[in-house]
Order: structure tokens, then C-alpha cells, then sequence
């Protein structure tokens, strides 16, 4: 493989390069350990020099022959017109590894990747069902599931047409609940948007409260959020498991809601509490 030009490196980080080069470059990268430790040595470089708040002193870093780092820097001082671009490593750094590999698992474009193949799933040949016709106990569950996803998206107005598509949904169980009298208690369903949307929802769980529902709504948003924040390397306390517990049992679900409470008590790994969440899920959608 051949390595990047220093004289490249130089253009890239200057912002000198088009669209389809930068491209080139950048896969180089990803694949390269020896191009990408220079970056990483550069930006290890400029830190020290700021915490030092010393003067760049070449010889200090010359004490390995033959370094690709040393012969990088090298490069960019005998063109004093491009060592300022050398700070905008740090920003090829932070970019580099997002471009290659999307989000991270902690940020919100992973939670709503989630929703939307929740969504994809409710609609297709998936795991889950949209079934006009349930217990309207499991109607509140599932209503709580989606009301989750919406309270999420609050802060992405970008998302209006996820939105809809959500919204689609939350439509069919808020029917199967309130009959004929769906579009008189939520007159802005129909035109929802991030600026009404936490109208929308304090509506909903107040209706809902009003006609005893409270208990399954509430484990509806317990079940979502307990599974969106696996995003974040978060799991619920054992207090608030035992809580949902005794609705679970209360509202007499079926045996697998149980056994999989239980079984997310002692879990500890985000990937097995995401996957009993999506198994529970499962039982109120089919």
C-alpha cells in the first residue's frame, strides 16, 4: 500500500483538496496505521507543546531515525506558509473516525436509528405487529413504547417526517383505546410537530390516566427507555425493576413479561438488556 505523501497530508488538512480526493485520502486512512499513527503523533505533538507553552524545538522530537512523524513535521516547517493548517489535525482526527464508522453508540443518531428500524419492523415482514384490534391494557403499553420515541424526538426537529411515520402508528392504538372520540381528545395528532409534539403527549398520558390506564403506560415508556438508554452504557436500578414487576403482575401479563423482568435485574450487559426489552416488546406487538 502506498503511503501518503507528506505534501498530501499537508493539502488535506489545509482544506486544498476536492470532494473526491479528500474522499481517497480519508479511506487511505482508515486502512493505514502508518498514516494515521502521524496524525495521531501530530496531534500527541501539539498537546505537549501547549502544556509545555515552549516554542516547537525540532530536535527534541528527533531522537527516531527514519520516524515518519519527524519527516511529516519536517516537511511542514520548510513551508512556514502551512504550519498553522497543522492545528487542524486535531479536527481530522475527530472526523476521520466518524465519517468511517457513523455514530457512536452513545449519540443520539443511534437511538433514532433504533426507532426507525423499530418503525420499519412495525410496517414489514419484522418482528413486530400493528394489530388494530388488542386489549386495550396492551394498547396503553404500546402506546407508552411509542410516546417514548416521541418525547426522544423533541430535540430533533429535523426528524418531521419520522415524525409522521411514528405518529402513523401512535394513531393505530390511540384508536384501539378512544374509539370514535381519538381525533376530538387529540385534535393536533393530525399535525404534529416538534412544537407541539410535548402538548401532544402530556394530552395523551392524562387520558390516559383518566381512564385507569396510568399503570401500562408508564411500563410502555419504562420498557423504551430502559432499552434507548443502552446507548448510553446505562442500565435501571433494581428499585424501579421491582416496581414495573408488581404492575407487570397487577395488570396479570403474560408469563415471558415476567420471567424477562426478572432476567433484566441481574443482566448487566447493554446488548442482553436491549435484547429482553425487544423480546417484551415483542409480546405486546404481536
Amino acid at each position: 500500500m502506498r503511503h501518503l505523501k507528506h505534501e498530501d497530508m499537508a493539502r488535506m488538512i489545509g482544506g486544498n483538496v476536492n470532494k473526491r480526493v479528500r474522499k481517497k485520502f480519508l479511506k487511505h486512512l482508515s486502512r493505514c496505521e502508518s498514516c494515521s499513527k502521524v496524525f495521531t503523533e501530530t496531534l500527541k505533538f501539539f498537546e505537549e507543546e501547549e502544556k509545555n507553552e515552549e516554542l516547537v524545538r525540532l530536535p527534541a522530537y528527533g531522537k527516531r531515525a527514519g520516524s515518519r512523524f519527524r519527516e511529516f513535521i519536517e516537511a511542514m516547517f520548510k513551508k512556514p506558509a502551512l504550519v498553522p493548517v497543522l492545528a487542524a489535525v486535531i479536527i481530522i482526527l475527530s472526523v476521520v473516525p466518524f465519517l468511517i464508522i457513523g455514530p457512536g453508540p452513545g449519540s443520539p443518531n443511534a437511538k433514532i436509528e433504533n426507532a426507525k428500524t423499530f418503525v420499519s419492523e412495525i410496517k414489514g415482514p419484522g418482528r413486530y405487529r400493528l394489530v388494530e384490534a388488542k386489549d386495550i391494557i396492551d394498547s396503553a403499553v404500546c402506546t407508552g413504547i411509542i410516546v417514548e420515541y416521541l418525547s426522544m424526538l423533541e430535540e430533533s426537529p429535523e426528524e418531521e417526517d419520522f415524525l409522521r411515520e411514528i405518529t402513523e402508528i401512535l394513531s393505530v392504538e390511540l384508536r384501539n383505546i378512544f374509539k370514535s372520540e381519538t381525533a376530538g381528545l387529540f385534535p393536533d395528532l393530525a399535525n404534529i410537530n416538534s412544537k407541539n409534539l410535548r402538548n401532544v403527549t402530556g394530552s395523551i398520558a392524562g387520558q390516559l390516566a383518566a381512564r385507569s390506564l396510568s399503570g401500562p403506560f408508564r411500563f410502555g415508556r419504562f420498557l423504551e427507555r430502559t432499552l434507548l438508554d443502552t446507548f448510553e452504557e446505562k442500565r435501571p436500578e433494581a428499585e424501579e425493576i421491582d416496581k414495573y414487576l408488581q404492575i407487570a403482575r397487577e395488570l396479570e401479563f403474560p408469563p415471558g413479561v415476567v420471567t424477562r423482568l426478572k432476567k433484566l435485574k441481574e443482566a448487566g450487559d447493554p446488548g442482553m438488556i436491549r435484547s429482553l426489552c425487544k423480546e417484551i416488546k415483542k409480546i405486546f406487538f404481536e
